[in-house]
């Protein structure tokens, strides 16, 4: 997945070679100076990925080079590195294809930042191409009533650092996208799950804590298992077309006041026969399933710092907090606070 950045500069201005950004940049290789001739050698052989065109827009024979190369290679991304600030030239380049312009007023700096968003884009790239159809089977694992992921999340992190060469600021992105994707992914497949998944933060800096592989494996091994646990306890509602609809009816409005007597009202039924149909077919009572939904709610809820227990309390309709946290440890071992606290720890 390297890529390869070579600098078309006929007249010799900038000596980029001696930027000191280079040895950071760990998914792009600078290869050095290279005339008009090599450059398209290169780009018909594939062995070009970027180029730093620095450009004097007056040269007829330079403008009319980065057109052919904007045309005729569209695979290979263009820099452009001009001394000319005007509105006009910058919008042509941009017209042209070209996917940054830069003045050469602090240009060391102003290269790295551009160089790192492309990287970033490629990652996103790759992560379309090579890692998708590994999601879409682990999805399917789950959905299918699959029970250990550990196996197929684990060939999908050493696929990543294989394919990134273990560059663990490259795969920490990649993961961070996957995890992402998987959110859609399952909502797509299943819309009820959007309110038990925590769609978390797909970072596109660096400015973020580095972990090590076995780390980021742990952390997604626990990501999958906890939801295939949570497909496994909810897919009850998909036992008949009735069920569905009442367990439809408490998930969605979990935020609400929901409580049975809101059920019968939303879905037009006798609440004495939802609750004896609820138990018979799915072999829980509707109100202990009622109970499940408002903890697992309140686990995510619980990611959002802004969120007090006293808010969360509320939101789930829990006479008070105190029963909202003794039965919120019942249900997951941890007082509210100590679950805040330990997602805090482990993200």
């Amino acid at each position: 997945m390297m890529m390869q950045a070579a600098l078309f500069d006929i007249y010799q201005k900038f000596p980029v070679e001696e930027y000191g950004f280079w040895k950071e940049l760990n998914d792009i290789t600078y290869v050095g100076r290279q005339s008009a001739p090599q450059l398209e050698q290169n780009m018909i052989d594939g062995n070009i990925d970027i180029i730093l065109y620095v450009i004097d827009f007056s040269s007829f024979a330079q403008v009319d080079f980065l057109t052919k190369i904007l045309s005729a290679y569209t695979e290979v991304t263009v820099i452009v590195i001009s001394g000319e600030g005007d509105y006009h030239k910058i919008r042509r380049a941009f017209l042209m294809g070209a996917s940054d312009y830069l003045l050469v007023d602090d240009l060391e700096k102003n290269l790295k930042k551009s160089l790192v968003s492309l990287s970033g884009r490629k990652r996103s790239a790759y992560f379309s191409d090579k890692i998708y159809d590994k999601l879409n089977i682990l999805s399917s694992h789950i959905f299918n009533g699959g029970d250990d992921v550990t196996l197929l999340v684990d060939d999908m992190v050493e696929k990543i650092y294989m394919d990134w060469n273990g560059d663990d600021i490259a795969c920490q992105q990649v993961i961070e996208k996957v995890k992402l994707e998987s959110y859609k992914l399952f909502v797509r497949k299943k819309p009820w799950l959007e309110k038990f998944i925590y769609k978390g933060h797909y970072v596109l800096d660096i400015g973020f804590d580095l972990k090590s592989k076995e780390e980021l494996k742990s952390q997604l091994i626990q990501y999958y298992s906890d939801i295939d646990k949570l497909f496994k306890k909810y897919n009850v509602i998909d036992v008949n077309k009735t069920i569905y609809t009442i367990g439809k009816s408490i998930i969605n409005n979990i935020d609400e006041k929901v409580s049975l007597d809101f059920v019968a009202a939303d879905v037009y039924m006798n609440k004495t026969y939802i609750s004896h149909i609820f138990k018979k077919m799915t072999g829980i009572s509707f109100h202990d399933f009622l109970l499940d939904v408002k903890i697992e709610r309140a686990k995510i809820l619980l990611h959002y710092p802004a969120m007090t227990i006293g808010d969360i309390s509320a939101m789930l309709n829990f006479c008070n907090t105190s029963y909202f946290g003794a039965t919120f440890k019942r249900y997951t071992g941890y007082t509210p606070t100590e679950y805040r606290t330990w997602i805090r720890n482990n993200e």
